[in-house]
């Protein structure tokens, strides 16, 4: 070709020095390949489905938590420690101290 510019030759020189990694690698010429393609490919599907399994599973735990949050809001709201608008009065935070402090002290 007689090229003799230096970016062009730059990049003739990439592409030789990747092809000797690649053939350098240990699985080129490998006689299994296509089973090891096969099995890697159905590993990532797995690991994908696992994936969204975890965020279904992270998903349902957030609703349980706001099940439980309505009746927590419910249950200091009829013993007046909450407003109707779902705002704590100083009373509802000094009890919540309270039991918080109760709690971790009682249960160590």
């Amino acid at each position: 070709m007689n090229i003799k510019e230096k970016p062009f030759k730059e990049i003739v020189e990439k592409i030789s020095m990747f092809e000797k990694r690649l053939i350098s690698h240990g699985l080129h010429g490998h006689e299994n390949i296509d089973e090891l393609l096969l099995s890697y490919s159905k590993k990532s599907e797995i690991t994908k489905d696992l994936e969204k399994a975890k965020a279904e599973v992270k998903k349902a735990k957030s609703l349980l938590q706001m099940a439980d949050l309505k009746c927590m809001k419910r249950v200091l709201r009829r013993m007046g420690y909450c407003t109707s608008t779902d705002v704590i009065e100083v009373k509802g935070i000094v009890f919540a101290k309270y039991i918080y402090q109760y709690f971790t002290v009682d249960t160590f």
